[in-house]
């Protein structure tokens, strides 16, 4: 009986350490509901992994959203909409994200990177970027970051979300959505910064 009972907790150690690694076979769920439970394992594991790296040494935590315009399995080079170009070192044991979007040249990505070294790969239908809102007219929305101008022509359905805010919005900070072709889908004026007087600006 003793074996018994031994045996029976070696077995139920060994599928709580598949599990943590999202390799384990999921009772009772089949076809889209074991990948999706699978899924939540490894993005378990990899928020483990990211609150770890963090609190060791923020400074060396970076994370990066941008095109990919090379990859090789060993190194990936992202464009940033307004930085530019940067390669990456992958790490061995690096998480990819590519279910539903193929990890390839042109598509975006977000990369987490910790010591120079990507440890975690998402790709995206959009990315964020953000900057002071210099100009904004018909066809392109122009932000301004580190005393560098950027121009981003605007999609066919671009709209920008004031947020209530009622006074110009030129010198304010915002958030632009892009498209892989760093098209401006819509745009939004952040809210969160201290001199702002919301009974001023702002809309009940």
């Amino acid at each position: 009986m003793m074996n018994k009972w031994r045996k029976i907790i070696g077995c139920s150690a060994i599928a709580i350490g598949l599990g943590c690694a999202g390799v384990t076979t999921i009772n009772g769920l089949e076809g889209d509901q074991v990948e999706a439970a699978q899924t939540s394992f490894v993005s378990e594991s990899a928020n483990d992994i990211e609150q770890r790296l963090f609190a060791q040494s923020p400074r060396h935590y970076v994370e990066m959203e941008g095109k990919v315009s090379a990859y090789d399995g060993k190194n990936i080079t992202i464009l940033h909409p307004i930085h530019g170009e940067k390669t990456f070192s992958i790490a061995s044991d690096a998480i990819i994200s590519d279910r539903y979007i193929k990890l390839k040249k042109d598509v975006l990505a977000e990369v987490k990177i910790f010591d120079s070294k990507v440890y975690r790969i998402e790709t995206e239908r959009t990315i964020e970027t953000y900057g002071t809102l210099s100009s904004l007219d018909n066809k392109k929305i122009t932000v301004t970051v580190d005393n560098v101008k950027k121009e981003f022509p605007k999609g066919k359905f671009f709209y920008l979300d004031k947020d209530g805010y009622r006074g110009s919005v030129i010198g304010m900070p915002v958030s632009i959505t892009l498209d892989s072709g760093f098209t401006a889908l819509n745009a939004e004026i952040e809210d969160d910064y201290d001199d702002l007087d919301d009974d001023d600006h702002y809309d009940d």
